[in-house]
């Protein structure tokens, strides 16, 4: 879970059926641009969902996912946030932007001092509406029927297809946004990308010194993650296969999805995974582990980054850097153009037994609409068709 708290007003960080049955439709990469969509447009599409505080469903999210559900949440009840850096510390926040109040950057509960009683109203009741379980915790909840809606960054497990079977439920997961399989090393691990099959190699135990791939004399020391967890079993499921990972391997298991950056700020030696949007908006830097900061100018940055921050270079703490895989580095570019190799959708996840005109149905044919995609890309994720923020 992430450290930062993601707007801490309005967030309390709080199986199942046959493979067959839960069928997920692959977004198609499309080279063409996204529709111009004024504000005007999204408001009135909303405003034709028919959602209030009273129908509203049942929200829950992975853990990567909270900045895209917040944003929608934000679009759906008419509140000015985004997810934004901070210019105090480099990390990534909800930033607020108060009604009427101009462009006044608002961090954290500093929120509340700055709305009238009406919005705190709204933002609390809000609250009561979305659950941060993680992957597993939101497959869960759907399943069991007390979560309506969840925004979830991998298919189902092994282990919550044979819940769903046992609860003889159904699911429809769907692409809403793209992300990727990124892996991370220590900022001064000198190897700039590995092979998919030395990614294997090295996790099967088949290649365990840094100098068989370019790197120094040392033994690689590599970070796995807990069975059912969302980088977990996109490992298995992108990169492993049925290959079975080293013991050392298999020992050394993070169980937090902080974990693995937490393990690289102070092992230059070690390797781990996570996934691309987490690694890049979400993770608190290096910094707070005891690494220095260095200083990222603007213009190195994406266009839909460099304006999350203030006019003003920052000293940014360095993250946890992300491996090329194949020669191609993770980032919305190579995700969106469909290059980087482990490209792997956000899905919006929903039982088979949905009235179609339930309020849950409703919202998640509003994020596949145009209108609702736009909202999409304003949370810095991918769309699903391969548009960038």
């Amino acid at each position: 879970m992430t450290k930062q708290g993601l707007l801490n007003v309005m967030i309390t960080v709080g199986l199942i059926l046959p493979a067959a049955a839960c069928g997920a439709s692959e977004p198609a990469n499309e080279a063409a641009e996204p529709p111009e969509i004024d504000n005007a447009a999204i408001r009135a599409s909303i405003e034709s969902l028919d959602l209030d505080m009273e129908n509203f469903p049942r929200l829950d999210c992975s853990t990567s996912a909270q900045p895209l559900m917040m944003t929608v949440l934000g679009a759906i009840f008419d509140q000015q946030i985004s997810w934004r850096m901070s210019p105090r510390d480099g990390e990534w926040r909800m930033r607020g932007l108060p009604p009427g109040k101009g462009p006044i950057a608002v961090w954290g509960a500093d929120l509340l001092q700055a709305l009238d009683e009406e919005h705190i109203r709204r933002l609390r009741a809000v609250e009561s509406h979305l659950s941060v379980s993680g992957t597993h915790g939101a497959y869960g909840r759907v399943i069991e029927g007390r979560c309506d809606l969840a925004a979830i960054a991998r298919k189902p497990s092994e282990d919550e297809k044979k819940a769903m079977e046992q609860a003889g439920v159904e699911l429809d997961v769907v692409p809403v946004a793209l992300d990727a399989f990124v892996f991370i090393v220590h900022p001064d691990n000198p190897v700039e990308g590995l092979t998919l099959e030395q990614v294997r190699g090295i996790f099967t135990g088949e290649i365990t010194n840094w100098k068989e791939v370019g790197g120094p004399d040392h033994r690689i020391n590599p970070y796995t993650r807990q069975r059912n967890s969302g980088s977990q079993e996109l490992m298995i499921d992108l990169v492993m296969g049925d290959r079975t990972f080293a013991p050392h391997a298999g020992s050394a298991i993070t169980y937090a999805m902080f974990g693995p950056m937490d393990m690289m700020s102070h092992d230059r030696h070690g390797i781990s995974y996570t996934v691309h949007y987490y690694n890049r908006y979400m993770a608190p830097p290096l910094a707070r582990r005891g690494l220095p900061v260095q200083e990222t100018p603007r213009e190195a940055l994406p266009p839909a980054e460099a304006e999350r921050r203030e006019d003003e270079d920052i000293e940014l703490p360095p993250r946890a850097r992300m491996l090329a895989i194949d020669g191609l580095e993770p980032g919305p570019e190579s995700i969106a153009d469909g290059t980087y190799p482990l490209i792997e959708p956000v899905y919006l996840v929903t039982r088979k037994d949905l009235a179609e005109d339930a309020p849950a149905a409703r919202l998640r044919d509003w994020l596949l609409s145009p209108e609702g995609q736009a909202v999409v890309r304003r949370s810095l994720y991918v769309d699903r068709k391969g548009n960038a923020p």
